[in-house]
């Protein structure tokens, strides 16, 4: 039962155990796009600080007019013992009164988020009737990735996948039982050149890996974390990204926001020799709009534990 003066908080493992619909999550976050794209969000640019090399520690600031607000600090540092290399934590508040209604652990719904994005985006710009996908860069985000682009794209079944230490086993193994046929490749550009989708997940990269010989007329590119295609960036047809007020400092002739293509605003894909590169940055709206849904789930299933952070007395004063 949801308590009128007290924030619900909820862990991780809270979150995983009520097995949300990936459709779902799916379908909010199309609608959050499309709200993006009717200036129907409160949407402002994220502020890093970066203690090491490699590292990063993100404020994400967003709301959903009518609705919620809400913060999410994302991170980046190296990886522990039962520690992921990215992890967070959301502040979830009343739109309306800016009451805190929940704290919860962010690490899933980010992973699930950029998913869906990435799943989205291949609905409106891959080219039609492609039968594969490229993924280089194979953690959560990857997974997440591939469990929502499943979702959209029932029959995909080819996953080229490049090896790197034993991250492409552990891979496989987390689909076990579904019915991909995975093709391990040993290097970059044959793995790039394997498919018309290629999707990379790498958290870090100190340079460009991608060369421009490697395109194919037709591909299109989804670089999460936006790692790796620097110097192939003059030699795409369009490029499209999700929020070019956090993007437009390295797009120079942006094509339109993804939130205008799913709304029917701007054009996708014109041709099938087109090559589109697709930077979705993430937007903290698409993390409120999963953790919308997290709240909810919540309370019906009296999932979490609540806390009381702000006592006030009637008469609060310094």
């Amino acid at each position: 039962m949801k308590d009128k003066n007290k924030s619900l908080v909820l862990s991780y493992s809270d979150i995983k155990e009520m097995k949300l619909s990936i459709k779902n999550i799916i379908d909010e976050i199309k609608s959050t796009v499309v709200k993006h794209a009717n200036n129907e969000v409160y949407l402002e640019p994220k502020i890093t600080l970066r203690p090491r090399e490699g590292q990063f520690y993100t404020a994400m600031p967003g709301g959903i007019k009518d609705e919620y607000l809400g913060l999410k600090l994302i991170e980046r540092f190296d990886k522990s013992e039962n520690t992921p290399g990215i992890f967070g934590t959301l502040l979830l508040n009343d739109e309306k009164t800016g009451k805190l209604l929940s704290i919860m652990d962010a690490t899933w719904l980010t992973s699930i988020r950029t998913g869906a994005i990435a799943a989205i985006t291949m609905e409106k710009l891959a080219q039609k009737g492609f039968d594969s996908i490229s993924i280089i860069g194979l953690g959560n985000t990857a997974m997440a990735s591939l469990i929502c682009i499943k979702e959209i794209f029932p029959d995909l079944k080819k996953i080229n996948i490049l090896a790197y230490k034993d991250a492409h086993n552990r891979f496989m193994k987390r689909f076990e039982g579904y019915d991909f046929e995975f093709n391990v490749y040993e290097d970059l550009e044959s793995v790039i050149k394997a498919s018309k989708v290629v999707i990379t997940s790498v958290t870090y990269a100190g340079k460009p890996f991608v060369k421009k010989e490697w395109l194919q007329d037709g591909v299109l590119a989804i670089p999460i974390h936006a790692r790796g295609w620097q110097e192939c960036d003059p030699y795409f047809d369009k490029v499209y990204t999700d929020d070019y007020g956090h993007t437009k400092h390295f797009i120079p002739n942006l094509t339109a926001e993804l939130g205008e293509v799913v709304a029917g605003y701007k054009k996708g894909r014109e041709s099938d020799a087109e090559k589109i590169i697709a930077y979705n940055i993430g937007m903290a709206i698409d993390d409120i709009a999963v953790a919308k849904l997290i709240y909810k789930k919540a309370l019906i299933e009296k999932k979490g534990v609540y806390i009381d952070i702000a006592d006030y007395n009637e008469e609060y004063y310094v």
